[in-house]
C-alpha cells in the first residue's frame, strides 16, 4: 500500500468534511516522497486547500437549496406559488373542474382557482384535490407527464407527496410537491414548472435539480 500524509479530521471541518469523505490522507508516494508520515501538523499542500475550499463552498451552496427541516405537509388547504415569478398553481373551474393544469394568478376567478386540499391517505400517499368541486375532482398525471384535475381521485396517477420547509426563521416557507404511486410504477417524479413554456406545468422525473413552490395556507 502507498504511504501517505494524514491529517487529524478536526484539521478538515473548516474544509469541508465533504472534501476527503471517511478521513483525511493525502497520497504523496507517486511524488517520491519516503518519509514518516504519521499525522502531523505540517500544512496541507496549496492543490489539496484548494479541492477543499471549493467542496465546502459546493457543500453550503447544496445545503441553502434544501429546505430545513422537512416534513409533510398537515391536512389543509394551500396554494403554490412558483418562486421563480409568483404564479400560483391553477385548476380549470369550467368544464365539470376537469381539464389541463397551468399556472395563473393566486386569486380565485370565474375561470380557474389557486387552492388545493392536501389529505393524506391510508396507504400513506397524498391526495391534492380541488376543494369544493361537484363532482370531486383531484390532481393527477398524464402519460405525458402533464399535470391535469380529472376523476377518479383513487386512481394510482392521483397519489402523492407533499412536504414543506424553509431555509429558518423569517425565510419562506417551501412545498416539494412529488408524484409518488404506491405501486412503485415509473410515473413517479418532481411537479416542476417550465420557464421557456408559459403556463406549463409538469411532472419530470428524479434525480433533478431542487425544485420548490412558496406554500400558502388557505383560511376555509
Amino acid at each position: 500500500m502507498a504511504e501517505a500524509d494524514c491529517y487529524p479530521a478536526d484539521r478538515w471541518s473548516t474544509m469541508g468534511a465533504a472534501a476527503v469523505p471517511g478521513g483525511a490522507c493525502i497520497d504523496r508516494a507517486r511524488a517520491g516522497d519516503r518519509r514518516d508520515h504519521s499525522c502531523s501538523e505540517e500544512p496541507l499542500p496549496m492543490r489539496s486547500r484548494i479541492i477543499a475550499v471549493v467542496a465546502a463552498a459546493a457543500a453550503a451552496t447544496a445545503a441553502l437549496a434544501q429546505p430545513a427541516h422537512a416534513a409533510p405537509v398537515v391536512d389543509g388547504v394551500y396554494r403554490f406559488a412558483a418562486l421563480q415569478d409568483g404564479k400560483c398553481l391553477v385548476w380549470p373551474k369550467t368544464h365539470a373542474n376537469i381539464g389541463s393544469v397551468g399556472l395563473g394568478t393566486c386569486t380565485e376567478s370565474a375561470s380557474t382557482s389557486a387552492h388545493w386540499q392536501v389529505h393524506k391517505r391510508p396507504n400513506g400517499t397524498m391526495e391534492v384535490s380541488t376543494p369544493g368541486s361537484n363532482p370531486r375532482t383531484c390532481l393527477g398525471v398524464n402519460t405525458d407527464y402533464r399535470l391535469r384535475v380529472n376523476e377518479p381521485c383513487a386512481d394510482k396517477y392521483a397519489e402523492w407527496t407533499v412536504t414543506s420547509g424553509s431555509a429558518g426563521p423569517g425565510s419562506v416557507v417551501w412545498a416539494d410537491i412529488e408524484h409518488t404511486p404506491a405501486d412503485g410504477s415509473n410515473s413517479w417524479g418532481k411537479v416542476v414548472d417550465i420557464p421557456e413554456v408559459t403556463g406549463r406545468v409538469v411532472v419530470r422525473r428524479v434525480p433533478i435539480e431542487p425544485h420548490y413552490w412558496e406554500l400558502q395556507q388557505v383560511s376555509q
